[in-house]
């Protein structure tokens, strides 16, 4: 490493790698409100599961649906964000742990 020139390179090829580690992409929901989403999604999972899957005209999934529509839309999220969004956590597990852990 007598080269002091490639030892900058390599410093900042590093510095430059690591940063951005922690960068959300656009059209992915931010992680605090992910969290809210996330959260009202299962409240809202839970209460169909409850009371409103005990109606036996709709399936379950049916039920699951018409719940999760009505959440995004108080949040004002489509559906597809919300699963890119989910995607993406899912696959970024330091990004997702915070979310999960105050759920």
């Amino acid at each position: 490493m007598k080269n002091p020139l490639f030892l900058s390179f390599l410093l900042l090829f590093l510095m430059l790698s690591c940063n951005g580690r922690k960068h959300i992409p656009s059209g992915i929901l931010e992680p605090e409100k992910m969290e809210k989403v996330m959260h009202d999604v299962i409240v809202a999972e839970g209460y169909a599961e409850s009371y409103l899957y005990k109606d036996s005209s709709k399936t379950k999934v049916e039920w699951m649906n018409r719940e999760l529509d009505k959440v995004l839309a108080i949040h004002k999220v489509t559906q597809e964000t919300f699963m890119k969004s989910y995607d993406f956590y899912k696959d970024r597990p330091d990004l997702f742990k915070p979310i999960a852990d105050t759920l």
